[in-house]
């Protein structure tokens, strides 16, 4: 079973094919740590891949407080935006990234 199968639809192909890192609160679930289902998943999609991942989005998809989009996949929450793994860590106290494609696996505690 391929790991990107516990993700909505659309989180997997955020980040099999424009290079999403799945952020907050989610990670634990997406690195398959807990069965627990989280509430919502937070994905960043780099400043280069924004532009083919905006056109993957439902046309439902709504902006959020972050500047990017909120929309529903598989009647889960995903809240969806640009930047970069390195800007986000050094905006958040307590900051947790996952990359699936390569299983790399960030957080602040390890001084990023």
């Amino acid at each position: 079973m391929s790991k990107y199968s516990r993700y909505p639809k659309l989180v997997a192909s955020l980040c099999q094919v424009f290079n999403g890192w799945i952020v907050g609160g989610a990670v634990d679930y997406a690195r398959g740590l807990t069965n627990e289902k989280p509430k919502d998943f937070d994905v960043i999609i780099p400043h280069d891949q924004w532009n083919g991942a905006c056109k993957i989005l439902p046309a439902d998809a709504v902006i959020n407080s972050c500047g990017g989009f909120k929309c529903k996949s598989n009647s889960v929450s995903v809240d969806v935006w640009m930047d970069d793994v390195g800007s986000i860590a050094r905006q958040q106290g307590c900051f947790a990234a996952y990359y699936p494609n390569t299983d790399t696996y960030l957080t602040s505690q390890q001084g990023y």
